[in-house]
This record gives C-alpha cells, sequence and structure tokens, in this order.
C-alpha cells in the first residue's frame, strides 16, 4: 500500500463563503441572463404579432388608431366594433373570407396582449434582480414558471368568461391574462386554480355574439330615424 498524504487541518484555510457577493455568482448570472434573453424573444414575437394588426389600416392608407397600440381590456364596444369592421374590409380587398379572417385577427390580438404581458414582466423581473441583487434567488421559481408560460400555447385564466358576453368577454380574457402572468412571474399562483381558454371556439362564439348585438343596435337606430 502506498503512503498515504493527509491534509493538516487548518493549513488551507477556507474563506467564509457568506462573504461573496451574489452578484459574483454563476446563479445570479444565469438569473439575469434568462430575464434579459427571454425579455428580447419576447418582445420580438410581439412586434411579430403587432405589426400585421397595424397592415390592417396601413395598408389601405388609413392611419392607425391610438386604441389599437393599447391593451384590449382598455377598449370600448366601439374600438372592437371597429377592429372587427376593419379586419372585414381587408379581408375583402384580400380575397379572403371576412369571417373567418377577422376571427384569426382577433386570436392575434389576445395573443398580442399576452406576450405584452409577458415582456414586461419579464423587464420587471430582469430590473429587480439587478436593482436588490439578495433578492434574486426569491425570484428564480417566478422566472422559470414564467419562461415555461411564453413557451406554451396553452392560454389558462383564473376563471371562465362566457364568450356570449362579446366585446366584454375579450376586454375581461386580456385583463385575467395579465394577471395570470403577474401570478406566475411573482409567485402568487400556488393556491389558484387555473381553467384553460379555447382561444379559436371562443373568439367565434364572442364575434356572432358581437354581430348580433351591432345587428340588433343597427335595426333600434334605424327605426328610430324613421320614426323621426
Amino acid at each position: 500500500m502506498g503512503k498515504i498524504n493527509w491534509i493538516k487541518p487548518e493549513k488551507y484555510p477556507v474563506k467564509d463563503g457568506e462573504g461573496l457577493n451574489f452578484e459574483a455568482t454563476q446563479t445570479y448570472q444565469d438569473l439575469v441572463r434568462w430575464a434579459d434573453e427571454n425579455w428580447g424573444k419576447t418582445s420580438e414575437k410581439y412586434y411579430q404579432l403587432k405589426n400585421p394588426l397595424m397592415q390592417l389600416w396601413t395598408a389601405s392608407g388609413k392611419k392607425v388608431p391610438k386604441w389599437l397600440k393599447k391593451s384590449v381590456f382598455t377598449w370600448s364596444d366601439k374600438n372592437i366594433l371597429d377592429f372587427v369592421e376593419q379586419s372585414g374590409e381587408f379581408a375583402d380587398d384580400h380575397f379572403e373570407n371576412a369571417k373567418p379572417f377577422s376571427a384569426k385577427c382577433v386570436e392575434e390580438l389576445m395573443e398580442r396582449d399576452r406576450t405584452y404581458f409577458q415582456a414586461v414582466q419579464f423587464k420587471r423581473l430582469k430590473d429587480r434582480i439587478e436593482k436588490s441583487p439578495e433578492q434574486g434567488l426569491k425570484m428564480e421559481n417566478g422566472l422559470i414558471g414564467l419562461i415555461a408560460e411564453s413557451k406554451s400555447n396553452v392560454i389558462k385564466i383564473d376563471e371562465k368568461v362566457s364568450p356570449t358576453l362579446g366585446c366584454d368577454y375579450l376586454r375581461g380574457l386580456s385583463r385575467k391574462m395579465s394577471q395570470r402572468v403577474t401570478d406566475v412571474a411573482f409567485g402568487n399562483n400556488q393556491s389558484k386554480r387555473y381553467v384553460k381558454v379555447d382561444l379559436t371556439s371562443d373568439v367565434k362564439e364572442s364575434l356572432d355574439f358581437i354581430r348580433k348585438s351591432n345587428g340588433s343596435k343597427e335595426k333600434i337606430k334605424n327605426k328610430e330615424e324613421l320614426d323621426l
């Protein structure tokens, strides 16, 4: 048996790890990088969804309305009706079937909102981690959850919204998607139960309700004009 060399205790002292700055650790560098990279990817996805929606107006030389740039939960009924009508006009001009094309545009509109909410939260997490490095580890689970959420096509909200609410459905879904993203980013979703949204089906149903409701209003308006 060869000679065994033992290390003499206290000959090679180890520095106290608690004295190291968290900013100097690989964990901290990873958190900042993850937040920054995914903020960039999500922002790029947002513009990929946003720009074609703006073209619904610019393609025919019209000015893009200011409300289009805002989240749907801030829109009025008239804003939503104008969006549906403009997408229908675009479809007619480009030899598309207006009804399914409008539904597709509304789906992309809702995806645009969700992507925007995610991009905002990635930026907030990145800023918080950099501003308070010692709190960085507390944000790790939220960041990982948000990354998984941004890569998924499944939309989850805390309470089902009925598509038959029409314009209120779209506003409600937009607001609930915003809350869901915030819950995931800051770990407030542990005790909540979420439901999945069938966006394609619900959008079609809500648009049918909006068209019927709008048609009824037009009939009432026309009747009032005739009575005059």
